[in-house]
């Protein structure tokens, strides 16, 4: 079936929207957890483990990169926001924004590679991601918009088990709020 540019379609465990400025991951697919009655009591996304974002999609014929990860916009929650199991993500090397609390409270998460093409890391993408130790910042990425500013946290903040920070070689400039 054909997509249009705001229809949000699900492959495998997330769901994506094929957006003028490309290719967005919009959500998670959640868990569903039902009551002894059988009733859906609520969902989660505490299982996912694993998150292998894949390079590109093919959509209505063409192949797109996965460029953005969208994150909290009012009161939607960030991509994968709570997961609070996940210990292996797998970015793609094409991405080039992680939007607002992406993976905040990724409370397993002890390494995140991110790719040389990524521009943006949103307020509190990794926030409160507590096992976190290690990550790298690629030389063009800057925080987005508010970040660090009052009630909008850096991209790191309550990552409180960080102890290794790779810069890449042609980096310049470090945004206050990261």
């Amino acid at each position: 079936e054909d997509q249009n540019l705001s229809d949000e379609f699900q492959y495998e465990n997330f769901y994506y929207q094929l957006r003028e400025s490309g290719l967005h991951i919009t959500r998670a697919v959640k868990d569903p957890h039902y009551d002894k009655d059988g009733n859906l009591d609520y969902e989660d996304k505490c299982m996912i483990t694993t998150v292998y974002i894949p390079e590109k999609l093919e959509v209505n014929g063409t192949f797109y990169p996965v460029e953005y990860i969208d994150g909290t916009i009012g009161s939607v929650e960030g991509v994968f926001s709570d997961c609070t199991n996940l210990t292996t993500l797998v970015l793609p090397s094409q991405l080039k924004e992680i939007g607002a609390q992406a993976f905040a409270g990724c409370e397993q998460l002890t390494a995140v590679t991110l790719p040389d093409s990524l521009e943006v890391l949103g307020c509190g993408a990794f926030q409160n991601c507590t096992s976190l130790t290690t990550i790298n910042i690629p030389a063009n990425v800057r925080c987005g918009d508010y970040a660090g500013e009052i009630a909008y946290p850096g991209p790191f903040d309550g990552t409180t088990s960080l102890t290794g920070v790779v810069f890449a070689s042609g980096l310049k400039k470090i945004d206050n709020a990261m």
